[in-house]
């Protein structure tokens, strides 16, 4: 309904640039969990996978990989 009324829609801004995102990667590389590499960009480990798998970049299975999903 707001495009059709030609209101514009904010956008969300990507919350890590390129740079931060190889920066991340290069740190999860050396065997770092998702969550600490996350902590130390000042994101959520979700934002962190997204930024991954956007950028391409592999991520290891998680603990109790094969378990139901706990959210939190």
């Amino acid at each position: 309904h707001l495009e059709r009324n030609g209101i514009e829609r904010r956008r969300n801004p990507r919350k890590m640039t390129a740079a931060k995102v190889r920066a991340a990667a290069d740190s999860y590389a050396t065997g770092r969990s998702l969550v600490d590499v996350a902590a130390e960009f000042d994101v959520c480990d979700r934002t962190l996978r997204r930024e991954f798998e956007l950028a391409g970049i592999p991520t290891r299975p998680g603990r109790g990989y094969g378990s139901p999903r706990i959210r939190r």
